[in-house]
């Protein structure tokens, strides 16, 4: 299968930044929340980014997903979906924090001003490390 490859986590001192991006209703945030339980479980530290400043109630959902695993969420009220995630990156290196998991907006690329903000998200995470992201996850379906 030649799309498929494994996720292998590089054992740095630098948190390794996800970034997921999607369609709408694709299962972002839920994918998040599981991957959160998955890298636990293999001893990581996780810290959840609540970048989709887009969608109502998006940053309630990740903080329930914070709190069912136990791991902090960082978001603002309002603001841009990048500032959030370059406060998380920062939040993590200061914290030795194992993963930064990035939530973003659902998209279509019909949606060009939200394609030009998951160019920005990726420009600004890029400023806060200069390899971030570290990969980046196209979430089609997460009910499969």
């Amino acid at each position: 299968k030649p799309l498929e490859k494994p996720l292998v986590l590089p054992e740095t001192k630098e948190p390794f930044v996800i970034m997921l991006a999607g369609i709408n209703g694709a299962g972002k945030t839920t994918s998040i929340g599981k991957l959160a339980k998955y890298f636990q479980a293999h001893g990581k530290s996780v810290l959840l980014a609540a970048g989709d400043t887009f969608r109502a109630a998006a940053r309630e959902q990740l903080q329930a997903w914070g709190e069912r695993n136990n791991v902090t969420v960082i978001s603002q009220t309002t603001g841009d979906s990048a500032a959030v995630c370059f406060d998380a990156v920062q939040a993590a290196k200061a914290r030795g924090i194992d993963i930064v998991l990035a939530d973003t907006a659902g998209r279509l690329p019909t949606q060009l001003h939200l394609m030009e903000e998951i160019k920005k998200v990726k420009r600004v995470l890029q400023k806060a490390m200069p390899d971030a992201p570290h990969e980046i996850i196209v979430v089609l379906d997460a009910n499969i």
